[in-house]
């Protein structure tokens, strides 16, 4: 076949596809006897409407921020464990410490706020707690020793007019009375008289304080004459101060023509000599001369 040929069978390709409105994208020619073979048309990039593999989308790992919060399988933060339990006990601890060394009302009243402090903070011990069990008894107790702390601050807040203390085993104060002798005045304080007093046998200078209640000793004189504390008392000072004192018994005082035994006495060292009070002449009229002191049974 001639070139001439060829040409004029491509031409009547041509025209009939161009009726049939086919459009080709590649023809290649393999040489000048081979046919043509026409190659299908090739996308780069698919559209964007295609619904090929390439338009398939991977879901996001990352959280949806309309719907953040709102997932159950997020799990909320744990809340903190509670102190409850050991902030009460170290406010006990701290109310029993003040308690061995109160003596004044204000520290009894320091003592009571811990305790009552220390009361509220158990009370707020969650029952799922593993301590809630023993906060509950150590509660008891607390409550106990708060009580305890009010009743010491009712008595020092109403100090007693005289030392009264209950004398188990101890025989009643007794008394004995002879003449009515003079009892010379060693010295004044303050225009006050000092008269010497027997006490155990043992002689010591006292004041005659005729607005005493009760009989005040030194403490150094009570640990000469072996004197044991028994006790605690709230007494007034002659300044209207109140303090707290220990408080012990003397076997026998003697005064002129008086002599008592068994006397309970407060002991401390607000003064640095004794004060003797109306407990021992009580029932004496108390006569003042220059010189001398005189003890007349009413």
């Amino acid at each position: 076949m001639g070139i001439g040929t060829i040409l004029e069978a491509m031409g009547n390709i041509w025209a009939v596809l161009g009726k049939k409105r086919v459009k080709f994208i590649q023809i290649l020619w393999l040489g000048p006897l081979a046919a043509c073979q026409i190659s299908p048309v090739q996308m780069e990039n698919p559209p964007e409407d295609s619904p090929g593999p390439a338009a398939q989308t991977t879901p996001s790992s990352q959280p949806d921020p309309e719907n953040s919060g709102t997932n159950s399988d997020v799990a909320s933060p744990s809340p903190p464990p509670s102190t409850a339990y050991q902030d009460g006990v170290n406010l006990a601890s701290s109310a029993f410490t003040l308690g061995q060394q109160a003596t004044s009302s204000d520290d009894w009243q320091l003592v009571a706020s811990r305790w009552e402090q220390a009361v509220q903070t158990l009370q707020t011990v969650p029952t799922d707690s593993q301590q809630y069990p023993t906060a509950q008894t150590k509660l008891k107790d607390y409550q106990r020793n708060l009580a305890y702390a009010k009743q010491q601050l009712e008595t020092l807040s109403q100090p007693p007019s005289e030392i009264s203390l209950a004398r188990p085993n101890r025989p009643d104060t007794s008394s004995s009375v002879s003449a009515s002798p003079r009892i010379p005045i060693i010295e004044r304080r303050g225009g006050t008289p000092v008269i010497e007093v027997s006490f155990n046998g043992k002689r010591y200078p006292m004041i005659l304080d005729t607005g005493a209640s009760h009989t005040h000793i030194p403490r150094a004189m009570a640990n000469e004459l072996g004197i044991q504390v028994v006790g605690q008392t709230s007494v007034t000072t002659a300044s209207s101060n109140q303090t707290v004192v220990d408080v012990g018994y003397v076997e026998s005082v003697q005064v002129g023509n008086i002599t008592r035994t068994n006397i309970p006495v407060s002991i401390g060292d607000t003064v640095p000599i004794g004060l003797l009070g109306n407990d021992i002449y009580r029932n004496f009229d108390v006569i003042l001369q220059v010189n001398s002191v005189e003890f007349r049974q009413r």
